[in-house]
C-alpha cells in the first residue's frame, strides 16, 4: 500500500495497491459478472432522479439494491467494508485530514459500480446530497471513495477523475487497484 496526499484545496488521499492481490481479483471478477444488471447512470436523487445522456453517459450497478436481501453475498461489498475498517488504514484516515475517519462511524454506505466505455463520461457534479430546506446541511455522502479496477495490461486511454475546488482542479489518473 502506498499513500500519497496530493496538494489540493480540499482533502484528498490517493492509495495505490489498496487491496491485496486476491481481493482485487475477486472484486474485478464480480464487477465483470454483474454485467447483466448494469443500467444507464442517472443523476439526481429520489423523485428528481433522471437520465441525462448529455451530462452522464455510463452504466452503473447499485450494489445496495442488487444485494439488498444480503449484502454479504457481494464480494465487492464484503471486501471493501472490511478493508476500509482495517486497522492498518486507521492512521491513513486520521493523519492530516481527520474528516476521513467518518468512514468508520457512518450509518450509511452506498456502493455503486460505475463502468465507462468508449466516449463515456460523467460531467462536473457534486457527490453530496443536501437538505432541500437547509442547503448548508449535507444529508448523504460526506466522503466519496473511488476505487479503480481493470484488467491488465490496460487497453484504454482516459478515465481520469477531475476534482474541482474553487478555481483549482486536479486530475487523478486511473490505475488498477487505486483508491
Amino acid at each position: 500500500m502506498r499513500v500519497t496526499r496530493p496538494s489540493f484545496a480540499c482533502p484528498l488521499i490517493v492509495i495505490d495497491d489498496f487491496l491485496a492481490a486476491d481481493d482485487a481479483a475477486a472484486v474485478l471478477q464480480e464487477a465483470i459478472d454483474l454485467k447483466p444488471v448494469y443500467m444507464p447512470g442517472s443523476i439526481g436523487n429520489g423523485p428528481d432522479n433522471k437520465i441525462n445522456r448529455d451530462f452522464r453517459r455510463n452504466d452503473v450497478v447499485m450494489l445496495n439494491w442488487v444485494f439488498a436481501a444480503d449484502q454479504s453475498r457481494s464480494s465487492i461489498v464484503r471486501i471493501l467494508k472490511k478493508r476500509i475498517a482495517d486497522p492498518d488504514l486507521n492512521p491513513v484516515w486520521h493523519k492530516g485530514y481527520t474528516m476521513f475517519d467518518v468512514v468508520n462511524y457512518c450509518n450509511w454506505r452506498e456502493m455503486v459500480l460505475s463502468r465507462y466505455g468508449r466516449c463515456e463520461f460523467y460531467g462536473k457534479h457534486q457527490d453530496t446530497f443536501r437538505d432541500r430546506d437547509n442547503p448548508g446541511h449535507v444529508t448523504r455522502r460526506l466522503v466519496t471513495l473511488c476505487y479503480y479496477m481493470n484488467r491488465e495490461p490496460e487497453v484504454f486511454t482516459g478515465g481520469g477523475l477531475r476534482l474541482y475546488e474553487g478555481g483549482s482542479d486536479i486530475r487523478i489518473e486511473p490505475r488498477n487497484n487505486r483508491a
